[in-house]
């Protein structure tokens, strides 16, 4: 008898399906996919990110600045969330923000920054620092979102 190598692939968490992230939602809203404008300048870190974020359901359309985000912004489909990295080159994630708003007040917006204390960001900015897991970025998400659709509460 030959030996064989038996092998089988590390076991992750599960990562909880968008029903359970949005219990409030009905069936069909929850079966809607969102569209997440996601802006990092390092290409590597923004292909990871997306990755995850198609993982988690969302529909992807990537930045590779604030410039960039802010063309899609205006010349694309509109998104439901930006995420945003907090350090670019050029316009930062805090300067996105503030000219986010003021083209589309009330798109949710979540600053991701490897920074403990970046100056520059509105304190009413949802934040989640570097790195962070797959669950993290979802349940950031899920809090924007929630926070949208419940008005702010």
């Amino acid at each position: 008898m030959a030996p064989f190598l038996l092998w089988h692939a590390p076991l992750q968490p599960r990562l909880p399906a968008r029903h359970e992230w949005f219990p409030n939602l009905s069936a069909g809203a929850a079966r809607v996919r969102l569209r997440v404008l996601l802006v990092d300048d390092e290409e590597l870190v923004r292909l990871c990110t997306a990755d995850v974020l198609v993982d988690l359901g969302y529909d992807v359309i990537e930045a590779a600045s604030g410039e960039q985000a802010l063309r899609l912004l205006d010349e694309g489909p509109a998104p439901d969330v930006l995420v945003t990295d907090y350090l670019m080159p050029g316009m930062s994630g805090a300067d996105l923000a503030q000219a986010v708003r003021a083209r589309k007040p009330g798109l949710p917006i979540l600053i991701v920054s490897g920074y403990a204390n970046p100056d520059g960001i509105a304190p009413d900015l949802s934040r989640l620092r570097k790195p962070f897991r797959s669950a993290e970025l979802a349940q950031s998400i899920a809090n924007l979102v929630r926070q949208e659709v419940g008005g702010g509460a």
